[in-house]
């Protein structure tokens, strides 16, 4: 099976934002936000630096209107860590120096904004 973006020649990792649409049991909607997925070996070289204010940072952002269960988040964002890692061997962005799956959870965080 081809993936739509290997059909569509699409290269994600030039793209600043991917939204994915996430459906939960046919009954409620919420937003996946990956955020500057190609900065991602950048982020990976200054793990133990603190980065400048002008950096890209690599993260994952969940959307939901209503409180997702507990884990559910984490479980949705291995499913696209998962995703972004397949992309990246289909694209072969790495060197013989870097890592071949580097969409790891202590790389790339979650994040799920709050509203009042």
């Amino acid at each position: 099976i081809t993936s739509w973006t290997a059909t569509k020649n699409i290269d994600v990792f030039r793209k600043k934002f991917i939204l994915i649409s996430v459906n939960h049991n046919n009954m409620h909607w919420s937003l996946c936000c990956v955020v500057n997925p190609g900065a991602i070996l950048k982020n990976i070289k200054m793990l133990n630096e603190d980065p400048g204010d002008d950096e890209l940072y690599p993260c994952i952002l969940i959307f939901d209107s209503l409180t997702m269960t507990p884990g559910r988040a984490e479980d949705l964002a291995i499913d696209v860590r998962m995703w972004l890692n397949s992309e990246w061997t289909r694209l072969e962005k790495w060197s013989n120096d870097d890592e071949r799956a580097p969409f790891k959870t202590y790389v790339m965080n979650v994040h799920e904004p709050k509203s009042e």
